[in-house]
C-alpha cells in the first residue's frame, strides 16, 4: 500500500508539471464499494495514468507475459496486478477478479484487450460484458487522451504531450440482461461499454476543437 500511494504522488506529479494532466469526472468514482473501470488502451501509460487523479487505489487486470520476471511478478503483484491470458478469461482470472470486486476494490480492465496502435478505438473483448453481468458491478467509462502520444504502443521514447483522464458515469445494462443471455449478452454489455468510452472521446475532440477555434477568433480579434 505504501509503495502503490509513493509511486501514485511521484506519477501525478510528472504528468501534471510535464505533461499538463487533466482529470475529470472524479465524481463518478464511487468513494467506496467494488467498481469497474472500463478504459481505452493506447500506450503503457494508461496503467500510470488511470489512478493518477483518484485517492482509491486501484487493481489491474494486465496480460500474464507482465508476470513472467521475477522481478516484475512481485511488482505487479504488489500493486494490485491481475494477469490474464490474451486468449480470453480463465477460470482463475475470473475469480481473482470476482474477489477483488466483492471486496469493494476497484478494478482496472482494457475492454479492447491490447494497445491500440493508432488511437482508434477497437471492438471491446466478449470478457469484459461476461464479468460485468456475472459480478453486476459498475462499469465506470474511462477515456485517457493523449497517452498514445507520449508513449506509442511500439516504441520506448517518451514525447511531451497533453493528457486528460474522464471518467464518465456508470453504465447501465440491466436491459440488456432482459433481452439477451449468454455470450449474446455477454456481447451485447461490451458493445455499450464501448460505445460509452467513445462518447467520451467525441466529447474531449469537441471540446478541443471548440477551444482551437475560440483561440484563433481571440487572436484574430
Amino acid at each position: 500500500m505504501i509503495l502503490y500511494r509513493i509511486l501514485q504522488i511521484v506519477f501525478f506529479v510528472i504528468f501534471k508539471f510535464f505533461f499538463n494532466l487533466e482529470v475529470k469526472g472524479k465524481r463518478h468514482i464511487p468513494g467506496k464499494g467494488g467498481a469497474i473501470l472500463a478504459s481505452n488502451h493506447a500506450s503503457y501509460a494508461d496503467i500510470l495514468l488511470i489512478g493518477c487523479g483518484i485517492r482509491r487505489r486501484l487493481r489491474y487486470v494486465a496480460k500474464a507475459e507482465m508476470f513472467r520476471s521475477v522481478w516484475s511478478r512481485i511488482l505487479w503483484t504488489h500493486l494490485g496486478g491481475i494477469p490474464i491470458n490474451r486468449r480470453g478469461v480463465s477460470g482463475e482470472s475470473f475469480r481473482q477478479i470476482f474477489n477483488h470486486l466483492l471486496k469493494g476494490h476497484l478494478v482496472v480492465i482494457f475492454p479492447e484487450g491490447t494497445r491500440s496502435k493508432d488511437e482508434h478505438l477497437k471492438d471491446g473483448k466478449m470478457g469484459i460484458g461476461m464479468i460485468a453481468a456475472m459480478s453486476g458491478a459498475k462499469i465506470i467509462p474511462t477515456y485517457i487522451s493523449g497517452s498514445g502520444r507520449v508513449l506509442p504502443a511500439q516504441s520506448t521514447k517518451v514525447s511531451r504531450h497533453p493528457v486528460r483522464v474522464t471518467y464518465g458515469t456508470p453504465v447501465e445494462f440491466r436491459d440488456l440482461m432482459h433481452q439477451f443471455e449468454g455470450k449474446e449478452l455477454y456481447q451485447a454489455i461490451s458493445r455499450r461499454i464501448m460505445e460509452k468510452i467513445r462518447e467520451l472521446k467525441e466529447r474531449e475532440e469537441n471540446q478541443r476543437t471548440w477551444q482551437s477555434e475560440t483561440k484563433q477568433e481571440a487572436v484574430h480579434h
